[in-house]
């Protein structure tokens, strides 16, 4: 039988050990009574701590000392670090039971029956045993085909719209003291695949800092094989010349994953910087001065390299990593992106359109969910619709030749027929309503941007233009 591994795999944190809502006891979807409730519990009944999430054969069970518990409380309270956490943790609480099958021996047989379902949210939580799976059967990358699967898995997760909405749906409906916003969760999904890319590219760092280049190049040339060609590049950076020359050379010959080596020479795949084509599409805008600094990947040279580094190509990588994140997988429409870091202007003017433009943006959040809502309706009644009509054509086809066949009960399916014809129809008034209300939300975003850009031209000299008096949003 395999034994658990310790918390890293490879060199590589497990995002998964102490995953707060793993702590807690709960799954992704739980709301914020449901998180304080399971704090308090665990706080109260220190000898109680047992609960159907808690992977015991992982490292014995997660950590619910009093201090970790507030901690993993205080965490899901902030939403730049609950969405993460909740993406990379099972979503749905009926995963509970299932858990409670896993370990190391049978955790290949639940992932294969995992990955069957064809129920977006399931999808999402078959990635996560994915990634668990490689993190317990092959932490020191030596075979690498459970991290390709891995990596497979949650690309074709992320790609799922109804994921997204019951992302979005448990933010607004959660009861949350801080609800994240549909610009946020936008941002969450456009990062996701570096989010989930991040362990396999630790291991190829501490590969390298242990001088095990052939363990870093087996990592490197998994992330390469799956991931899209410009976020390879901009994740790995030069890293890859710091393992050999075999994966130097299969990137010289990959058109846009060549790391920049010089600071005037855009990185390959800058040309495909846009904004999103969805939505109220905006033109795509120059990189803020705050973007870099926030986004800069760490590249690690192995010991006694005597390859000269220059000093500021991490700012040129980071500044393409910005942009390209927002092209790296399908998004929401534009109209709802939030506002990027950039330099804000004072006053109480300024102040006063960042306001309006949260509540905005929340408002378009629960349009949006409003939407989906009224399209999985629809999709239900026109099916119901479509089921009656084959039931009467049945009817109608019997009573014509004189079949055995029930008058009442051909009355009554007629009858729910036009009930639920009638429920369409006033679904149908709801969509033109809510798409109305969407359209109307986007143009006053976009009204609300382009005052807040002419406060920022009147702040700056006249000499100074900033990304934001260029035409880039402001971010909260």
């Amino acid at each position: 039988m395999l034994e658990p591994r310790d918390e890293t795999a490879g060199g590589a944190p497990n995002p998964i050990r102490h995953n707060p809502y793993r702590i807690l006891g709960l799954p992704g979807e739980a709301t914020w009574p449901q998180i304080e409730g399971a704090a308090e519990r665990l706080l109260a009944s220190p000898a109680d701590r047992t609960t159907s999430w808690d992977l015991p054969w992982l490292d014995g069970g997660p950590d619910r000392a009093p201090g970790a518990v507030e901690r993993a409380r205080a965490r899901l309270a902030d939403p730049d670090l609950r969405l993460p956490a909740r993406m990379l943790w099972f979503h749905e609480r009926f995963a509970a039971d299932a858990l409670l099958e896993l370990s190391p021996a049978t955790i290949r047989n639940v992932l294969e029956g995992w990955s069957s379902t064809t129920q977006p949210v399931a999808r999402h939580d078959a990635a996560v045993v994915a990634l668990l799976a490689a993190f317990v059967l092959d932490p020191e990358v030596e075979r690498g085909g459970i991290w390709s699967r891995a990596l497979r898995e949650w690309r074709e997760a992320l790609e799922l719209e109804p994921y997204w909405m019951a992302v979005l749906e448990v933010e607004v409906e959660g009861g949350f003291p801080s609800p994240a916003t549909l610009a946020e969760v936008r941002e969450l999904r456009e990062s996701a695949l570096a989010h989930v890319a991040e362990p396999l590219l630790s291991i190829a760092r501490a590969a390298v800092l242990r001088d095990r280049s052939s363990r870093a190049l087996r990592a490197l040339r998994i992330l390469q094989e799956a991931l899209p060609r410009p976020l390879f590049s901009d994740l790995v950076g030069d890293l890859a010349g710091h393992v050999g020359g075999d994966l130097a050379t299969e990137r010289e010959t990959v058109p846009g994953t060549e790391p920049p080596q010089r600071e005037e020479a855009a990185p390959p795949g800058a040309e495909e910087v846009a904004a999103p084509a969805t939505g109220a599409a905006e033109p795509a805008e120059p990189e803020g001065p705050d973007g870099p600094e926030e986004t800069a990947p760490e590249a690690v040279p192995p010991a006694g390299s005597s390859r000269t580094r220059r000093a500021r190509w991490p700012l040129v990588v980071a500044a393409v990593v910005v942009g390209l994140l927002l092209v790296a997988v399908p998004r929401l429409p534009t109209g709802e992106t939030e506002p990027p870091a950039t330099e804000r202007p004072a006053g109480a003017a300024s102040t006063a359109i960042l306001s309006l433009l949260e509540a905005n943006d929340r408002e378009l959040g629960r349009t949006l969910l409003e939407r989906h809502r009224i399209e999985r309706e629809l999709e239900f009644a026109r099916d119901a619709i479509a089921g009656y009509d084959t039931l009467a054509a049945d009817y109608e086809r019997r009573m014509r030749r004189r079949l055995p066949a029930s008058r009442a009960d051909y009355r009554r399916v007629v009858s729910l027929r036009r009930e639920v014809a009638a429920r369409r129809d006033s679904l149908l008034e709801a969509q033109r309503a809510a798409n109305a209300r969407f359209e109307a939300l986007v143009r006053r975003d976009a009204s609300l941007r382009r005052a807040f850009n002419l406060l920022q031209r009147r702040a700056e000299p006249a000499d100074s233009l900033s990304a934001t008096s260029l035409g880039e949003p402001p971010r909260r």
